[in-house]
C-alpha cells in the first residue's frame, strides 16, 4: 500500500515537473563571432532571468550579469520598468495581437496571424526589450547597446499597451504619447 502511495506521488511529482519545463523557454544568443553573449529563461508564470556577457578585443569574457525578470502584472500591458525577454510576448485582451520578441531576436507584431513590421530593421540581435520608467520603449542587444527607441522621455510612469486593434500605444495616464498606428 505504502509503495502505490510513493508511486502515485512520483508520477504526479513528474507530471507537475513536465508541466513546468514546458512552459519555460532558454534563448541563447551569440555574436558574428560565435560567442554567446547572452542567455535569456523566459517563464510563463514566475520569475524570468537573463545573463549577459561581455568579450574584449581577443574574445576574452570579461564580464558577466545576471537578473531575474518578475512576471509582468497584465498580458496586454508593459508597466514602466517592466522587461521583455526572448521568447515572451504582450497580448492584446482579445488575443488576436501579439507583440513578441522572438529567440532570434526579432521584435515582431502579429495581428490576425499575420507579421507586421513595427520597426526600423536595427542592427544586432535583441536580448531585451525595457518599458523604461520616463516612458521611452527601448530594444536592447546583449551587450545592452540600445538597438531601437520609441523615441518618448520625461513621461514618468508611462506604460505600454497592445490594444484589440493592433495599434501599439504608450501612454501616460490616459493620454497617448507614442504610437506605431498599426491596425489589424
Amino acid at each position: 500500500m505504502l509503495g502505490q502511495t510513493v508511486q502515485g506521488f512520483l508520477a504526479g511529482l513528474a507530471a507537475t515537473l513536465a508541466i513546468s519545463v514546458s512552459q519555460q523557454t532558454s534563448t541563447y544568443i551569440y555574436d558574428a563571432q560565435g560567442r554567446m553573449t547572452a542567455n535569456a529563461t523566459a517563464s510563463v508564470s514566475g520569475d524570468s532571468s537573463i545573463t549577459l556577457y561581455g568579450f574584449d578585443g581577443a574574445s576574452n569574457r570579461i564580464s558577466r550579469a545576471s537578473g531575474a525578470v518578475p512576471p509582468r502584472a497584465n498580458m496586454d500591458q508593459m508597466a514602466s520598468g517592466e522587461v521583455l525577454l526572448p521568447g515572451q510576448a504582450v497580448v492584446s485582451a482579445d488575443a488576436q495581437s501579439r507583440l513578441e520578441l522572438r529567440s532570434s531576436g526579432a521584435l515582431v507584431l502579429t495581428c490576425n496571424g499575420a507579421d507586421q513590421s513595427i520597426l526600423a530593421n536595427p542592427s544586432g540581435q535583441a536580448a531585451q526589450l525595457v518599458m523604461q520608467g520616463a516612458g521611452n520603449l527601448v530594444l536592447y542587444s546583449p551587450s545592452y547597446a540600445a538597438l531601437w527607441a520609441s523615441g518618448g522621455g520625461g513621461h514618468p510612469g508611462a506604460y505600454l499597451v497592445l490594444q484589440n486593434d493592433g495599434n501599439l500605444v504608450i501612454y501616460q495616464g490616459a493620454t497617448p504619447i507614442w504610437a506605431t498606428y498599426t491596425f489589424c
